[in-house]
């Protein structure tokens, strides 16, 4: 990854921590040991409460990829796995697992946007 490409992922992971915070009141701060070992979500929250780990992507341009969902899914432990992402000119997205919402048996995905994901947070905490 770039310089430019690693600044722009960090700058957005603090957007969204800025976000989260002004949103639910909660505490979120970046996870520099994401990139010293694998298996570390992006952003953390102190706040037990919060019931999803955090997997944040910024690109350029693209589409989804698997293995996004597959890192987001090996590192969530206890918690739901969640992936927020954006490309430019498009909104701030968020992917989640079906089965937080209801029995699933295929392990199927959903996205949201970032506004009915800030909803889901708050009904849960």
């Amino acid at each position: 990854m770039s310089i430019n490409g690693r600044n722009k992922g960090a700058n957005f992971e603090r957007d969204i921590a800025k976000k989260l915070h002004l949103e639910l009141g909660l505490y979120f701060k970046r996870n520099l040991d994401q990139y010293q070992a694998k298996g570390q979500d992006d952003l953390r929250c102190e706040d037990a409460s919060f019931k999803f780990s955090l997997e944040l992507k910024r690109y350029a341009s693209g589409a989804f990829q698997k293995s996004w969902w597959q890192q987001a899914k090996s590192q969530s432990g206890d918690k739901w796995p969640c992936v927020i992402y954006k490309f430019d000119r498009k909104p701030i997205t968020a992917r989640l697992p079906l089965a937080f919402f209801m029995d699933d048996p295929h392990d199927q995905t959903v996205d949201v946007n970032f506004e009915t994901f800030i909803y889901i947070a708050r009904e849960t905490i």
